[in-house]
């Protein structure tokens, strides 16, 4: 599935992200070599992000 239609983002590449440390909208991008363009995702990277968060609590 894409999340990000501009940088072809994939949730597999913002989950990778997320496995590698990143707690951020902003590192989930430079961590995939890419910046926001129109911002449509990012309040679905947001939600995949808060759910990372919740399952580090469990």
């Amino acid at each position: 599935m894409r999340v990000c239609l501009c940088n072809e983002l994939s949730a597999e590449a913002v989950e990778g992200a997320l496995d590698a440390g990143a707690r951020r909208v902003a590192e989930i991008f430079r961590r995939n070599a890419c910046a926001p363009v129109c911002g449509g995702c990012v309040e679905a990277i947001r939600t995949m992000l808060d759910r990372a968060r919740e399952d580090e609590r469990e």
